[in-house]
């Protein structure tokens, strides 16, 4: 098994990246590191509705990536707050949506670099822009596939999301809890 690795050399004290990312449950949400060529990215993924205590989280994230890089002292944290969701029309009337535009559902997975390609290979796939332009197809029937394409993507992405968190065996803090007790949906279920 080969590891890409990258080495930091721009640091006061050079090291090698590996080239995966990791993850990392905590008491009110989850972690994630994210290798760079010059930097590793973190985030901390939480809900304020479960878990109001914004500065509590704030400090164990800090305790939790402070020892982990070297890079500085007291880490500069930037609070995002976002809504996760996406528009169930990819398509209306002749305008289409792209990227976090048309959809933004869990901060890391590069759910929307994969929603775009696969949008645009459809597009200029089985239903080309040139079928379309040469009347092969219809505006209405070009829409209507890119639309139930795009719903039906962004709905297996938000189902393969809720299973990740939904079958967690863990139960040590109000946030995991109430995680388990909103239970598996119909849809979920099908894809475990």
């Amino acid at each position: 098994l080969v590891q890409p690795m990258f080495y930091d050399g721009s640091k006061k004290r050079g090291r090698y990246l590996h080239g995966r990312s990791h993850f990392y449950a905590h008491s009110s949400g989850w972690s994630f590191e994210v290798p760079l060529l010059n930097r590793t990215g973190n985030g901390y993924n939480f809900c304020t509705n479960i878990t109001p205590d914004v500065d509590k989280i704030a400090d164990e994230f800090r305790e939790f990536i402070g020892p982990r890089n070297s890079d500085f002292d007291e880490p500069d944290l930037r609070l995002i707050k976002w809504n996760p969701g996406y528009y169930k029309q990819f398509m209306v009337g002749n305008c289409m949506t792209f990227g976090l535009a048309w959809g933004f559902i869990d901060p890391y997975a590069s759910n929307n670099l994969m929603a775009t390609t696969t949008m645009l290979a459809h597009i200029l796939g089985e239903h080309s822009l040139e079928k379309l332009r040469t009347g092969l197809i219809t505006t209405d029937q070009f829409r209507e596939s890119c639309n139930q394409r795009g719903l039906n993507m962004w709905s297996h992405i938000n189902d393969r999301v809720q299973s990740i968190f939904r079958l967690t065996t863990r139960e040590d803090s109000h946030y995991w809890r109430t995680i388990k007790q909103n239970g598996i949906d119909n849809n979920v279920k099908q894809h475990v």
